[in-house]
């Protein structure tokens, strides 16, 4: 009893009790553990302001480090569709090898470019990733391969569009204008998007209430599958392998030459024609030598007889 009231009445026990009140006060209520959505938001602003400032720099100091990845034909729609008739044309070929893996809050992700889709083709094992989160990757996707103008999203773009921005409007006006027969047979570009509310603008009169809306595009991205699906290694176009001589080369292929007698048969020179009247002389001339064989054959047959 005489302990307990001695360290209730110890002063070092009061100051620790006050030090806990005064931390507990300073420190506030305990944080609950970040989630999912938080690292998904520090990644998307992170994206987000680096390709914002990386954007502004390129517009205030007209810096062309930005698009020293940018094929001219890219800027060329028309040029851009008839190489892409091509299957192993070396565009896309080029931009195959351009690959970004990134690891996001949502799974990891392996992303390119695709010319002939005119489009960001990624593959990841979640299916249904968000597209702000898509963005967010293409954003660092243009900036690490410096292609900045294929980032075309003009919600994000603001003052700084991209030049393809207009260059893809101008093309796709002018092919609908053009009849069926005369378009080409590739994919039509998906980078308009319509959105509920976000882009229109009502004007209220006394009487009538118009609404405008003007479509803004957005990029492209095309889901390929699973990470499994991909292949690091490019297929190679099939080449003709086999024996090679000068003895072949006036040969139109080495695959129709089946045995000696046809490669016989197509090295040698044909002989000429004669005319037929040569033709019948030498024939007449041919069975003169012969009757005269046979005649001196006969004669020298009937001297050893008589002999």
């Amino acid at each position: 009893m005489l302990k307990q009231k001695i360290h209730t009445w110890n002063p070092f026990f009061w100051l620790w009790i006050l030090f806990i009140k005064i931390y507990t006060i300073i420190r506030g209520p305990p944080k609950t553990p970040p989630t999912i959505s938080d690292y998904t938001s520090i990644y998307q602003k992170k994206n987000h302001d680096q390709f914002i400032k990386a954007l502004t720099e390129k517009a205030l100091t007209e810096k062309t480090t930005y698009n020293i990845n940018m094929d001219p034909c890219l800027y060329d729609r028309k040029e851009c569709t008839e190489l892409m008739v091509d299957p192993e044309n070396d565009l896309e070929k080029k931009w195959r090898t351009r690959i970004l893996f990134e690891t996001t809050p949502r799974g990891n992700i392996i992303m390119h470019y695709n010319p002939f889709k005119n489009a960001f083709a990624y593959y990841c094992d979640n299916a249904s990733l968000p597209y702000t989160i898509l963005n967010a990757v293409v954003m660092k996707y243009v900036l690490l391969y410096r292609c900045i103008d294929l980032f075309i999203d003009e919600h994000v773009s603001g003052e700084h569009p991209s030049p393809l921005i207009q260059i893809i409007k101008d093309y796709e006006k002018e092919q609908d204008k053009k009849p069926d027969t005369e378009k080409l047979a590739l994919p039509k570009s998906k980078a308009f998007a319509k959105f509920k509310n976000y882009s229109k603008a009502a004007t209220t009169t006394d009487d009538t209430t118009s609404v405008s809306t003007t479509p803004k595009m957005i990029n492209s991205i095309v889901y390929m599958g699973k990470i499994a699906n991909f292949s690091f290694i490019q297929k190679s176009s099939k080449k003709k392998m086999g024996f090679r001589s000068k003895l072949l080369e006036g040969l139109d292929s080495q695959t129709k030459i089946k045995s000696w007698r046809d490669f016989k048969q197509k090295t040698q020179t044909p002989p000429e024609s004669k005319p037929l009247h040569e033709e019948i002389q030498e024939f007449m001339e041919k069975t003169e030598l012969i009757n005269d064989a046979i005649n001196a054959a006969i004669e020298t047959i009937t001297q050893n007889q008589s002999l």
